[in-house]
Protein backbone atom coordinates (compact mmCIF):
# COMPACT_ATOMS: atom_id res chain seq x y z
CA UNK A 1 0.00 0.00 0.00
CA UNK A 2 1.21 3.47 -0.89
CA UNK A 3 1.69 6.02 1.92
CA UNK A 4 0.83 9.70 2.03
CA UNK A 5 4.56 10.55 2.14
CA UNK A 6 5.19 8.51 -1.02
CA UNK A 7 2.31 10.30 -2.74
CA UNK A 8 3.59 13.72 -1.64
CA UNK A 9 7.09 12.90 -2.91
CA UNK A 10 5.72 11.57 -6.22
CA UNK A 11 3.71 14.76 -6.79
CA UNK A 12 6.76 16.91 -5.98
CA UNK A 13 9.06 14.79 -8.16
CA UNK A 14 6.70 15.00 -11.14
CA UNK A 15 5.85 18.69 -10.96
CA UNK A 16 7.91 21.82 -10.53
CA UNK A 17 6.71 22.10 -6.93
CA UNK A 18 9.03 21.11 -4.08
CA UNK A 19 7.86 19.15 -1.03
CA UNK A 20 8.60 22.20 1.13
CA UNK A 21 6.29 24.29 -1.06
CA UNK A 22 3.53 21.67 -0.83
CA UNK A 23 3.82 21.88 2.95
CA UNK A 24 3.94 25.69 2.96
CA UNK A 25 1.08 28.16 3.33
CA UNK A 26 1.60 29.34 -0.27
CA UNK A 27 -1.51 30.10 -2.30
CA UNK A 28 0.30 30.40 -5.62
CA UNK A 29 -1.88 28.57 -8.13
CA UNK A 30 0.65 25.94 -9.21
CA UNK A 31 1.48 25.13 -5.59
CA UNK A 32 -2.14 24.94 -4.44
CA UNK A 33 -3.09 22.84 -7.48
CA UNK A 34 -0.26 20.37 -6.78
CA UNK A 35 -1.24 20.29 -3.09
CA UNK A 36 -4.87 19.59 -3.99
CA UNK A 37 -3.72 16.83 -6.33
CA UNK A 38 -1.82 15.31 -3.39
CA UNK A 39 -4.99 15.53 -1.24
CA UNK A 40 -7.06 13.83 -3.93
CA UNK A 41 -4.59 11.05 -4.62
CA UNK A 42 -3.96 10.42 -0.93
CA UNK A 43 -7.67 10.19 -0.22
CA UNK A 44 -8.35 7.70 -3.02
CA UNK A 45 -5.23 5.60 -2.49
CA UNK A 46 -4.87 5.46 1.29
CA UNK A 47 -8.46 5.74 2.54
CA UNK A 48 -7.03 7.72 5.46
CA UNK A 49 -9.08 10.41 7.17
CA UNK A 50 -9.06 13.92 5.77
CA UNK A 51 -7.40 15.18 8.95
CA UNK A 52 -4.58 12.63 8.75
CA UNK A 53 -3.94 13.43 5.07
CA UNK A 54 -3.82 17.18 5.75
CA UNK A 55 -1.60 16.84 8.80
CA UNK A 56 1.54 16.36 6.68
CA UNK A 57 0.91 19.75 5.03
CA UNK A 58 -0.37 21.52 8.12
CA UNK A 59 -3.91 21.60 6.73
CA UNK A 60 -7.28 20.88 8.30
CA UNK A 61 -9.74 18.23 7.25
CA UNK A 62 -11.82 20.98 5.62
CA UNK A 63 -8.93 22.03 3.39
CA UNK A 64 -8.40 18.42 2.31
CA UNK A 65 -12.10 17.91 1.63
CA UNK A 66 -12.12 21.05 -0.51
CA UNK A 67 -8.97 19.93 -2.35
CA UNK A 68 -10.35 16.48 -3.13
CA UNK A 69 -13.56 17.87 -4.58
CA UNK A 70 -11.73 20.70 -6.39
CA UNK A 71 -9.50 18.22 -8.26
CA UNK A 72 -12.53 16.15 -9.24
CA UNK A 73 -14.26 19.32 -10.47
CA UNK A 74 -11.21 20.61 -12.39
CA UNK A 75 -10.57 17.20 -13.93
CA UNK A 76 -14.13 17.01 -15.22
CA UNK A 77 -13.77 20.48 -16.76
CA UNK A 78 -10.44 19.55 -18.40
CA UNK A 79 -8.41 22.17 -16.52
CA UNK A 80 -5.16 22.63 -18.43
CA UNK A 81 -2.79 22.98 -15.45
CA UNK A 82 -4.23 20.00 -13.62
CA UNK A 83 -4.19 17.89 -16.79
CA UNK A 84 -0.52 18.75 -17.33
CA UNK A 85 0.35 17.80 -13.74
CA UNK A 86 -1.55 14.52 -13.95
CA UNK A 87 0.16 13.73 -17.26
CA UNK A 88 3.59 14.31 -15.69
CA UNK A 89 2.80 12.24 -12.61
CA UNK A 90 1.42 9.46 -14.83
CA UNK A 91 4.72 9.20 -16.73
CA UNK A 92 6.71 8.30 -13.60
CA UNK A 93 4.08 7.09 -11.14
CA UNK A 94 1.02 5.77 -13.01
CA UNK A 95 -0.30 4.04 -9.90
CA UNK A 96 -0.63 7.42 -8.14
CA UNK A 97 -3.11 8.90 -10.65
CA UNK A 98 -4.81 5.78 -12.01
CA UNK A 99 -8.10 6.76 -10.32
CA UNK A 100 -8.17 9.99 -12.36
CA UNK A 101 -7.75 8.51 -15.81
CA UNK A 102 -10.73 8.92 -18.10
Amino acid sequence: MVTRTQILNAIADSTSVKVEELKSRSRIKIVSCARQLYFNCARYLTKESYGFIGEICGRSHGSVLHGVSKVDELWQSNDQMLSFMIENVDKKYPEIVKHLKK
